[in-house]
């Protein structure tokens, strides 16, 4: 049983990655585009920035989710 707790930490933490560089992706490409298109570069860095922020938000609000079943519910 200890190895399959093991087993689903290590995908939490996983997925945490991989929600972080997903938001971190999608604020890059914003901020290529709005580059490209002509938008400021402080817009285009805030857009990074949010991405960045929003992606470790969501990581932390997944790894910090109590289990429904370890709470009783």
């Amino acid at each position: 049983m200890k190895n399959l707790k093991d087993l689903i930490v290590f995908g939490k933490i996983i997925s945490v990655g991989l929600v972080i560089a997903g938001y971190t992706f999608l604020g890059a490409w914003l901020a290529g585009w709005l580059k490209a298109n002509d938008y400021s570069n402080w817009l285009a860095l805030a857009a990074l920035a949010a991405g960045v922020l929003i992606g470790l938000w969501q990581g932390w609000l997944v790894l910090t989710k109590k289990s429904k079943r370890r709470d009783g519910k």
